[in-house]
């Protein structure tokens, strides 16, 4: 593979080799489990709580357009029998 010079190519195999393993025991290998589950578990309750505050919201909304809704229809309805009441 040629490059032009001044670009260097990328070598995955070489970086990795580069960069240190952690040595950690099998304490250190537990501990670390512990956080990422304890992590993921208050991201997935937090999570949860949003959506049911905002499923609340949302039907609230919609309850309160429907009620408006037949509020006006009720109206519509009221003015419509006012009319045939004065064309009779």
């Amino acid at each position: 593979m040629h490059k032009p010079s001044g670009e260097v190519a990328f070598r995955p195999a070489e970086f990795m080799e580069e960069l240190p393993v952690p040595n950690m025991d099998v304490w250190s290998w537990v501990l670390l489990a512990i956080g990422v589950f304890v992590a993921l578990s208050a991201i997935v309750r937090l999570m949860r709580r949003r959506r049911d505050q905002l499923l609340a919201e949302l039907t609230a909304q919609a309850r309160e357009e429907q009620h408006k809704k037949q509020l006006a229809e009720l109206e519509e309805k009221k003015k419509q029998r006012k009319r045939a009441a004065k064309a009779a």
